[in-house]
């Protein structure tokens, strides 16, 4: 029964959290009177959420970290990992970086001893983005290279692109043009290759920004250089348009 009224919960997120929510809490309830432990953690971290889609933060954190101590207790590493990383976003999406990094840590450390590759470039690539919103380059070009090289050996073409594109945006940011230039090519053309409408998008405003950035930070080296970049941001942020 506990089972049926979480998938009807589940069912239900896509439209209709207060129903979504009514069904899940009652798989919980369930999953708690019998002493089901596993049901009790999965269906408390699915009412946060359920709660994070309505901008419930304090619930949602009540419930995230209800499944948590749970996972913890019975020793569920796969839980533990997926909460703390969870814990973390909804830290970031708050700006209290400080938080979401504490709790990327947790997960990263868990998903290590699982060995688990595809959580550990998952979470690398969080803890790479909260260092980069605190403006903490080097720290965010670290864990961006670690989610790459990850990726690179899965053939994660999509993480591929956004690990490299990111470290496009941490180079603009120093002032390094050229490798700036080097990584954002780099991403656009994987974005092209996979067909990825949005990374080509994202990835051809971000080459014609720099292009732009190029033209006015570099007067001394002559109008047919300022001329040149600008014909080129022109091209790339047409491009990202289409």
């Amino acid at each position: 029964i506990a089972s049926v009224d979480g998938n009807i919960g589940i069912i239900y997120v896509q439209n209709n959290y207060p129903m979504a929510l009514e069904f899940l809490f009652k798989a919980l309830k369930i999953s708690e009177e019998i002493g089901n432990q596993k049901g009790v953690a999965l269906y408390a971290g699915n009412i946060g959420n359920v709660y994070v889609m309505e901008s419930d933060y304090p619930k949602a954190l009540e419930y995230y970290f209800k499944a948590l101590k749970i996972n913890e207790e019975t020793g569920n590493k796969e839980g533990m990992a997926l909460n703390n990383c969870t814990i973390g976003i909804l830290y970031s999406d708050q700006n209290n970086f400080p938080k979401a990094l504490e709790y990327y840590f947790k997960a990263l450390k868990t998903d290590e001893e699982l060995g688990n590759k595809i959580n550990i470039s998952t979470t690398s690539t969080n803890i790479a983005g909260a260092f980069l919103k605190q403006n903490n380059y080097p720290k965010a070009l670290e864990y961006y290279f670690k989610a790459l090289k990850i990726n690179e050996e899965t053939g994660n073409k999509n993480g591929i692109s956004n690990n490299i594109g990111n470290i496009g945006i941490i180079y603009k940011n120093q002032g390094n043009y050229t490798k700036a230039l080097e990584y954002l090519l780099k991403a656009l053309k994987i974005n092209e290759e996979t067909g990825d409408g949005d990374g080509i998008g994202i990835n051809s405003c971000n080459i014609g920004a720099l292009y732009l950035k190029m033209a006015k930070d570099t007067i001394n080296l002559g109008k047919l250089y300022k001329t040149t970049c600008l014909n080129n941001a022109i091209d790339y942020l047409s491009k990202s348009l289409n």
